[in-house]
């Protein structure tokens, strides 16, 4: 969720919402207490009061963009890899970070960063067949969930 806030794909006005949500789901700290109890029209506590808020949840809000987009790369791998979105539906979710990111080289350069003109592909006559498109978004997130990089499983 911090991932996506950094990336500016999270409503600023719904976080305390949010707070709530996962207090209710038995996370717990000051912060997000404080943050639950804002009715969300006054955007500068929220915003105080977000990083702080992220940390209690554990894992922390990523501290960078790179950061925030492999956080929601392998997010997007593991949940592809665990049957829970199909290969269109991987590449409709990196094009989404991509425009979050407004199409950053240093996102470009993760494993499923590289997937960023994939979504383009799909129903076109042009490019690549299905059963290629598949196997690249397959292996794609096989390399992102191996990368190595600070989000590692």
């Amino acid at each position: 969720m911090g991932a996506l806030f950094l990336l500016g794909g999270l409503p600023e006005e719904r976080l305390p919402w949010f707070a709530a949500q996962w207090l209710a789901d038995g996370h717990d700290g000051p912060a997000l207490l404080e943050l639950a109890c804002l009715d969300g029209t006054d955007l500068q506590p929220v915003r105080e009061l977000l990083p702080e808020a992220m940390a209690e949840l554990q894992p922390p809000m990523p501290a960078t963009i790179p950061s925030a987009a492999e956080t929601m790369f392998r997010h997007i791998a593991h949940m592809h890899l665990a049957g829970q979105g199909d290969e269109r539906w991987v590449a409709r979710k990196v094009e989404e970070v991509h425009l979050l990111t407004a199409y950053r080289s240093d996102v470009i350069a993760l494993p499923l960063g590289q997937l960023y003109d994939v979504a383009d592909c799909w129903d076109e006559d042009w490019g690549p067949s299905l059963e290629e498109l598949k196997a690249t978004v397959y292996g794609r997130c096989t390399q992102q969930l191996n990368s190595g990089g600070p989000h590692s499983a």
